[in-house]
């Protein structure tokens, strides 16, 4: 459980750019136990997929869409002053690989095939450089790591973001487009009452300018979702997308074992949420896919506990929400542990619980089933464990993770999605709450938990917590 917005970690990622192709990937492959010694110097590179990788999720959309124009535009670029680095909007990310504001990207489809391309990008800037550093530019280097045709990259003129009108181009495309057969526009964004004859990429509503643009130049334009149709593409990984998001549930351990380790009364909610987020940036994630909760005691209880302001004292049972982003994929995983290393009765009955239930669900995940299905057998073992049904998880048990925490894609499973199973239960009045939390890959014949490797039985978990400060 978790927002649905991600706030990312400050970090300086280490990538490669030749005019804004990424270097080949290097990675140390996944150590078998967590907490193994890495190798120095770390040999890194930041992923991403390959052009033709690119090229094929491009294909496929095309044929979903049969016959229309799609339309994506990155996402503004953060103030300094937030504290956020950059984050490229999730489907131009997907089908393009850039990450760089501004890019417009447009694919014409005609019956079920890719008709044209053009992906405009800044033209290089100098003055842009000594300020932000390198960024992805219109040119054949470009246009080869991304796999299109040199004529398919198309400059944005002018100065740090293409100047007073630095969309012309994107315009005077769109208008040639809008002249031809009336397409069905594939875009999101909320379109609007307003029409405006100027694209201006001040607005934050990105989507819905393009919208109000086309509403000018073109008489009742249809529009359809670009996410009713890429959320089905992206709700099934690729083994690229899988390495990611394996890499990330792993590096999330790597966080978990640090913490946990460390972890004893006295120590403040901040402290560990600390521990975790260094594990993460020393392994080179992007960042975090959505705030980190590290509630004890009582604020374990809150579902969305976000403030990370008390100190843990002996007794409490703590709730632990946090995970890694790697290569722009998000893990979400949950682990809940006894500050002082031993559970109580109570809390070991409540806890073995929700394993029950999770183990359950696990058990009934397979290609045809549902997230229905699932928390019906997750709810039957945890009634089974001893909890009375009131005193079951109020949220949903599982969701679909890549690119967004809460990947787009249908609860009936097939084999390449990777979800989230996450029973628990909240009892305020005994200031006790729990909740596990792991990522499941659907296969053929049922599926893998990527996170496996984070210690989760009370026996683990026990071993784990403190391990630090004992003699």
């Amino acid at each position: 459980m978790r927002h649905s917005f991600a706030i990312v970690c400050l970090l300086s990622v280490i990538t490669t750019f030749v005019a804004g192709q990424a270097a080949p990937m290097k990675v140390v492959p996944i150590p078998a136990v967590l907490g193994a010694p890495r190798p120095f110097p770390y040999p890194w590179t930041f992923p991403t997929a390959s052009a033709d990788e690119l090229v094929s999720r491009r294909v496929a959309l095309a044929k979903a869409m049969v016959n229309g124009v799609a339309i994506t535009i990155s996402g503004p670029t953060p103030e300094l002053a937030s504290g956020s680095r950059y984050k490229p909007e999730h489907d131009t990310w997907y089908f393009t690989g850039v990450d760089t504001d501004p890019c417009v990207w447009v694919l014409v489809a005609k019956d079920g095939k890719i008709e044209s391309q053009r992906l405009f990008l800044p033209v290089f800037n100098k003055s842009y450089e000594l300020w932000n550093g390198r960024r992805w530019c219109a040119g054949p280097e470009s246009a080869a790591a991304v796999g299109l045709g040199p004529d398919d990259v198309v400059p944005m003129s002018g100065g740090n973001f293409g100047g007073s009108n630095s969309m012309k181009s994107v315009e005077d495309y769109l208008r040639t487009l809008a002249a031809t057969t009336p397409p069905t526009w594939f875009i999101d964004g909320n379109i609007g009452n307003e029409d405006t004859a100027r694209l201006d990429i001040s607005t934050p509503d990105r989507g819905g300018m393009i919208k109000r643009f086309l509403k000018s130049v073109v008489a009742k334009p249809k529009f359809r979702g670009l996410g009713s149709v890429s959320g089905t593409l992206r709700s099934i990984k690729s083994p690229h997308e899988i390495d990611l998001i394996r890499r990330a549930a792993w590096i999330t351990g790597e966080g978990f074992h640090d913490a946990m380790r460390e972890a004893r009364p006295g120590m403040w909610e901040f402290e560990f949420q600390s521990l975790m987020e260094r594990a993460f940036i020393s392994h080179g994630c992007t960042g975090v896919p959505y705030y980190p909760i590290a509630a004890s005691g009582p604020n374990a209880c809150i579902l969305h506990y976000t403030d990370s302001r008390r100190q843990m004292v002996d007794g409490d049972l703590v709730l632990c929400d946090i995970a890694a982003e790697y290569g722009y994929y998000a893990a979400d995983i949950t682990r809940t542990f006894p500050i002082n290393g031993k559970f109580s009765d109570r809390q070991r009955q409540v806890y073995e619980a929700v394993l029950a239930g999770q183990t359950a669900a696990a058990e009934a995940l397979k290609p045809g089933a549902t997230l229905n299905e699932l928390d019906a057998a997750c709810r039957e073992a945890m009634i089974k464990g001893g909890l009375k049904p009131g005193e079951l998880h109020p949220h949903g048990l599982g969701h679909h993770v890549g690119l967004d925490v809460h990947d787009p894609g249908a609860m009936v499973f097939k084999p390449g999605m990777i979800i989230t199973i996450e029973p628990g239960s909240y009892l305020r009045k005994e200031s006790l709450g729990a909740r596990i939390e792991d990522l499941y890959l659907v296969t053929e014949t049922g599926n893998e938990c990527l996170s496996k490797m984070i210690p989760k039985t009370v026996a683990e978990i026990e071993a784990l917590v403190g391990a630090a400060h004992r003699r």
